[in-house]
């Protein structure tokens, strides 16, 4: 009997994946603008064709090469949205013969390119060690542990998504801040960090202490026996949560190397560590041990990094206040383990605010700043104002957050205001690069959020996601300064 060839659909699985990088490409266009409603736009519509087309080639019964073959023209078509929204709305596409500045962006992106395949090796290697040892012990079982390990992996995997969206508002107001406005980038980096270690450690604790009911629920009471492993996971969603933002922070101001570095440190250990000991002691579990250990070790020589941006006393102080959350909650949770998930995970939340807002862990600035990020329709505008006390204006009682965006859109994306970098010269026009710390090679061009407007045209709408008063139109200053 003939064997069918793979080769067919792995070609569609890499071509597929070629479209899918490609895409990026304009991601970082509404990235410069701030307007990641497009971003947004893009992975919805892309996710949804890749679900519709996998039912029609299961339908069709078309087998491994319909199911890639259905990624292939879902990301095609993804790329496609992308090109034509970047066209319409921000800029068109030119070919460059700009030898240097290509060298200078590729100099620049590569630390990144290593980390994202390090990163993967880390996430990924472990289920090669795992059926390779093990197999080699007992033929099959190996096989069996990687199928418990590798639903709570792809879980885990599918949250940080979470992180990946928050990072992408942020890195260009980070930017901006490490480049233009220093003291601000140190007050906002503290800021968004105690954010990113009160949501991570969240998590950390209910995938923990609901890890059966989780497992339950998503993957079935056949795999029961992940449970252990997804609490493990749990744990490494604090790390790999953090990470990701140290990462942000460290491309801002132009020290993404130490990123690449503590990863490749990371990874040799954790992968000395699960070969020769965690799995042959802990089989599947160890694998988990192996990627903690391996985003542990990137944490603190990230966190070290970053410590002469932070005030180290602040930051010891808020990280005990969100441990003690963290503690409250895990304790709370341990009365309701056998309880409705439904039930414990809201409670488990509930305590955890209730005990970071009793013990004072965010200023007053900053709960206002949250305030202000929560969004009602304008006929349920009454509901927030009667909430969070606002006046008529959207004024905070006694405070100073508007009710309309954040304070980085108000100040640069407001049609009719002058941009705060407009009159100043680009941060990639013969000055030092705001994310790279290099002298730039780009010179003679404005900067993508001083002297360029987006290509809006009057009437017509942001496909449902932003008003006509805030489409991120750049006023440019008469006379500013270029390159």
């Amino acid at each position: 009997m003939r064997t069918p060839s793979c080769g067919g659909p792995f070609s569609f699985f890499a071509v597929g994946q070629v479209f899918s990088n490609l895409t990026e490409v304009f991601t970082a266009v509404f990235r410069a603008y701030q307007q990641m409603q497009y971003q947004a736009f893009t992975v919805i519509f892309g996710q949804a064709l890749i679900v519709l087309f996998t039912f029609v080639a299961i339908g069709l019964d078309w087998g491994l090469a319909g199911l890639f073959g259905a990624r292939l023209v879902a990301n095609l078509l993804r790329l496609v949205a992308g090109w034509y929204l970047s066209r319409r709305r921000f800029i068109r596409e030119a070919v460059s013969t700009d030898w240097r500045s290509m060298w200078y962006l590729l100099k620049e992106s590569f630390p990144l390119g290593i980390n994202m395949f390090v990163r993967r090796f880390i996430w990924r290697g472990g289920i090669v060690m795992l059926t390779t040892i093990l197999n080699a012990q007992a033929p099959g079982q190996g096989d069996l542990a990687a199928g418990l390990l590798y639903g709570p992996i792809r879980l885990v995997e599918q949250m940080r998504i979470v992180p990946a969206a928050l990072i992408g508002a942020i890195l260009p107001v980070f930017a901006q801040q490490a480049r233009l406005q220093p003291q601000k980038f140190r007050k906002t980096l503290a800021q968004s960090l105690k954010l990113f270690i009160a949501i991570s450690l969240l998590l950390a604790v209910l995938m923990t202490t609901l890890a059966q009911q989780i497992t339950d629920l998503v993957l079935g009471r056949g795999l029961a026996g992940a449970s252990a492993i997804l609490a493990v996971f749990g744990w490494i969603i604090l790390f790999t949560f953090s990470n990701q933002f140290y990462e942000a922070a460290l491309l801002a101001v132009g020290r993404q190397w130490v990123v690449a570095i503590g990863l490749g440190i990371g990874f040799a250990l954790g992968a000395a560590a699960t070969w020769f000991y965690l799995v042959p002691m802990f089989a599947a579990v160890g694998v988990a041990y192996g990627i903690m250990l391996s985003e542990g070790v990137v944490f603190v020589i990230s966190t070290i990094a970053l410590l002469p941006y932070l005030d180290k006393r602040e930051m010891g102080l808020v990280t005990l206040k969100i441990a003690l959350a963290g503690a409250m909650t895990g304790a709370s949770l341990s009365f309701f383990q056998h309880g409705s998930m439904f039930f414990t995970a809201p409670l488990g939340a509930l305590v955890y605010i209730v005990t970071l807002l009793v013990l004072r862990t965010f200023s007053p600035q900053e709960l206002e700043a949250a305030v202000a990020m929560v969004t009602f329709h304008k006929r349920l505008r009454w509901i927030r104002r009667r909430l969070f006390k606002l006046d008529a204006q959207g004024m905070m009682q006694g405070g100073e957050v508007r009710d309309q965006g954040s304070e980085i859109r108000d100040q640069v994306f407001v049609e009719g205001e002058q941009s705060p970098v407009s009159g100043l010269q680009s941060p990639v026009s013969g000055l030092r690069s705001p994310i790279s710390g290099l002298r730039s090679p780009i010179s003679g061009l404005r900067s993508p959020i001083s002297g360029l407007r987006p290509r809006h045209r009057p009437g017509r709408g942001d496909l449902g996601f932003a008003q006509s008063d805030d489409r991120g139109r750049v006023a440019a200053e008469p006379g500013a300064a270029g390159g």
